[in-house]
């Protein structure tokens, strides 16, 4: 658990940081503009985003990782491999129901793939090796520090249904945000946002179960390495 002058200064520092890159860099059209003509200055404004996390998280949250890492390490690379690998099925069960709800009401004719999902494919082509640096380890890293971490707990004190579908809410709204006001049809964003719900309902529902945050990022990062791949052989 974080200590809670821990979680004072996650909200003072981390936060923050968080909603205003989400807010500020993927909403204000001429930055939107600027990323899109020139990917090098959207990935560098992505890489310092992603290290001031990296940097705050570890100087905040250091003794709560190292505890929990230590917790990860007794628990034994069996008992880890199973949880990592329970923690996947339950992702793609989830995300397998949701795709026959989906193509039950849409068919699939509805584009959700969003602006966030079209700027990491030309980061992929791009900027291959940083693209997978980013996506596989460090967005994994700060995603379930924060999500996970921070707001489960902050959530936690009103229940725990509350912080799985709380932070699981707040997860797809980051991944969908910088779509809200597009040209993007309205149906078309409310399945994309359902696509993230049901990953990030997985991921809080492992946490739930395992309260262990090294086996949720093992479990994301295992997942985004996979997807990244999947993307950069596109374009190879």
């Amino acid at each position: 658990m974080i200590a809670n002058n821990n979680i004072r200064k996650s909200i003072c520092y981390i936060i923050p940081i968080h909603i205003c890159f989400a807010l500020l860099l993927l909403c204000i059209p001429l930055i939107k503009e600027i990323k899109e003509q020139y990917p090098l200055i959207g990935l560098l404004i992505n890489v310092t985003y992603q290290s001031t996390l990296v940097l705050l998280i570890c100087r905040i949250l250091g003794s709560f990782l190292k505890e929990s890492f230590g917790s990860f390490q007794n628990r034994g690379f069996v008992n880890n491999l199973r949880a990592i690998a329970f923690g996947i099925a339950i992702i793609i069960g989830l995300v397998f129901v949701w795709k026959i709800i989906d193509f039950s009401f849409t068919r699939y004719n509805y584009d959700t793939v969003g602006q966030n999902q079209s700027a990491l494919n030309i980061y992929a082509s791009m900027f291959p090796v940083v693209f997978l640096v980013l996506s596989a380890l460090i967005g994994p890293f700060t995603e379930e520090c924060i999500y996970r971490g921070i707001l489960f707990q902050l959530f936690q004190k009103k229940g725990s249904i509350m912080a799985i579908i709380g932070t699981s809410v707040l997860f797809s709204l980051l991944h969908i945000i910088s779509n809200i006001g597009s040209n993007m049809h309205p149906i078309s964003l409310l399945f994309l946002f359902m696509n993230y719900f049901v990953a990030g309902l997985g991921l809080a529902l492992v946490y739930k179960r395992y309260k262990n945050i090294w086996i949720n990022i093992s479990i994301h990062m295992l997942w985004n390495t996979i997807m990244s791949i999947i993307i950069i052989a596109r374009f190879a």
